[in-house]
């Protein structure tokens, strides 16, 4: 085990039992949703291959995300109520996909 794991399980066991309920509960869930990883289609592949060679070929042709985050209104469209609810259901969804085994962590690498 490695030395950073045996600090975190030393400040875990000062916690509460509820708390370190908690932090086991979200480490078994990470965990579990890295060992059932469906693969990316190939269509996504060469896409994000695509974007990604476009990047490298010219880093500076694509606007900086706050250039973007405000032609697209996305300060003033997530502050709305009804968008709360919105992304409280896209996170769910998003969790209970990941729980499924239904998603796979990015690594540009592998493309």
């Amino acid at each position: 085990m490695s030395s950073l794991i045996e600090d975190a399980i030393a400040k875990v066991r000062e916690l509460s039992t509820e708390h370190q309920d908690a932090i086991a509960t979200m480490i078994l869930e990470a965990i579990e949703s890295e060992q059932f990883l469906d693969p990316l289609t190939e269509a996504h592949r060469q896409d994000l291959r695509r974007r990604l060679e476009a990047y490298r070929d010219d880093p500076k042709a694509g606007a900086p995300w706050e250039e973007v985050k405000a032609r697209l209104g996305w300060d003033e469209r997530f502050a709305r109520v009804e968008s709360a609810d919105i992304q409280s259901r896209l996170a769910d969804e998003a969790l209970e996909d990941m729980r499924a085994g239904r998603v796979r962590k990015l690594d540009l690498n592998d493309l």
